[in-house]
């Protein structure tokens, strides 16, 4: 417990120190509250910035805007299972005597344990694209309207090149990078819940048909069919940007990354209680900001018939114009910036990391070999960004796509998870109970549907 009361008084002081600048009582107070929830959560702030990236806003903004609340179960579903599978990797981490891909290496043999991590490998790369082109939309808005696009998209490359350039410093110059990156996410993920909590509450939602979305329903507009079709010259997903929500949403890449974190922090069984706890209220509140951007999208868009199709980062602002009026879209890209921010190293890490334990190298968040794979997500997929960018493609649409492409490795990833949950020392441990195996086989169950219609519809697309 003096443990407890230091960390306690420590959190108070800091936040009191930073926000004893102008305001004073009430407001500083409930701020103050909000950082120690927010630093409560612990590791759980790294996996679910996953969860609460460019790709889930985007494609959040894009059910609210046509399909109103009708979809808000599909999130709430989604979260539910993401719960479910962070429960089973904090379970692995504590169970197994060895990290995920070393006891596949162990019992499976070294190739099988390469196979996953170069499959996270990629799905991080994926979420790493969409994350550098929300950063290139964000800085390409104000030279949009003044310069030409040849010198205003190097004037952005070279901004991105610099964060990159930092995220690689942040890399090689701290030696604690887990509390570096946990303290940047804590003061991120507070600002997103309050400015997106606020614009939800000005832009006046109708809380019963928010609460009438909870219950499963099926829209009208997304009854024409479930796999991709050829209209025309061009691929169409009758399902729009669902697909998209639920795999950042489930990001079962996260759970199986999560078993890393538990044996970071040296979690033990009576730890893993009120980590439980920490890590659920964690998934809940970013699920819920998540949540907050469809229903904003689903109040200000949804049945206007003048409303402007969502195909630019701008369109996507004037969400934020009940609240901020004219400077909407500057917000909102401040918004989505800090979004790709957050996760901007952790997806980076993710990847290092596991690739590192499957190709039997060291694991740890600072080891060498983690740091260089790091280098090599945040540097190929800074190219492929630029690449699409520079093409002239639609960021929206890079971002959603990025987003889905990754639920093609998510069946492998969760059919690995069940199978350790499942060796007998780990059920004689007595720490995966039947029903969380239940909610595992159900999320095996969904990554493979969405799997199938993803290879469906790239097959349309290359057969086109």
């Amino acid at each position: 417990m003096d443990a407890e009361s230091e960390q306690a008084g420590k959190l108070r002081s800091e936040s009191e120190h930073e926000m004893s600048g102008e305001t004073p009582e009430p407001a500083p107070v409930a701020v103050r509250v909000g950082w120690r929830v927010v630093r409560s959560i612990g590791p759980a702030l790294i996996v679910v910035s996953v969860v609460l990236g460019p790709g889930s806003i985007l494609a959040a903004s894009r059910l609210g805007a046509d399909h109103g609340h009708a979809l808000n179960w599909l999130l709430a579903a989604s979260s539910l299972l993401m719960m479910g599978m962070v429960m089973l990797g904090a379970r692995l981490g504590i169970a197994l005597p060895r990290t995920p891909c070393a006891e596949l290496a162990a019992r499976l043999g070294r190739p099988v344990a390469a196979g996953i991590g170069l499959i996270v490998f990629l799905i991080v790369t994926c979420f790493q694209v969409g994350n550098n082109t929300a950063v290139l939309a964000v800085l390409r808005v104000p030279t949009a309207a003044g310069s030409d696009g040849a010198s205003g998209l190097g004037r952005t490359i070279a901004g991105l090149l610099a964060l990159n350039g930092l995220a690689v410093a942040s890399l090689f110059g701290f030696r604690n990078l887990y509390a570096l990156v946990e303290r940047l996410l804590s003061l991120l993920v507070l600002l997103m819940i309050v400015g997106f909590a606020g614009n939800l509450l000005l832009a006046r939602p109708d809380l019963i048909a928010a609460l009438k979305g909870l219950l499963p329903q099926w829209p009208e507009a997304l009854r024409s069919g479930f796999l991709p079709l050829r209209d025309g010259a061009t691929v169409r997903d009758p399902l729009g940007a669902a697909p998209a929500l639920v795999a950042t949403t489930m990001s079962v890449a996260g759970a199986f990354y999560y078993a890393y974190l538990v044996k970071e922090k040296d979690w033990n069984r009576e730890r893993l209680r009120e980590g439980m706890v920490d890590t659920l209220t964690g998934i809940a509140v970013l699920g819920g900001v998540t949540g907050m951007i469809l229903m904003t999208a689903a109040t200000v868009f949804h049945g206007q018939s003048d409303a402007t199709p969502l195909r630019t980062t701008t369109d996507l602002a004037r969400q934020l114009e009940p609240m901020f009026g004219p400077f909407a879209s500057t917000l909102f890209n401040v918004g989505l910036f800090a979004a790709a921010f957050s996760s901007f190293l952790v997806n980076a890490l993710i990847g290092g990391s596991v690739m590192a334990d499957a190709l039997g190298l060291e694991a740890q968040m600072g080891s060498r070999p983690v740091r260089w794979l790091t280098v090599l997500v945040l540097g190929s997929s800074m190219a492929l960004a630029v690449g699409f960018t520079a093409a002239g493609a639609s960021s929206v649409g890079i971002i959603l796509l990025a987003q889905a492409l990754t639920v093609l490795g998510l069946p492998a990833l969760a059919l690995a998870m069940i199978y350790l949950a499942t060796r007998p020392e780990v059920q004689r441990a007595g720490l995966v109970p039947r029903w969380l195996l239940g909610i595992a086989v159900a999320c095996a169950g969904v990554s493979i549907i969405l799997a199938l219609r993803k290879a469906w519809e790239l097959w349309l697309r290359l057969a086109g």
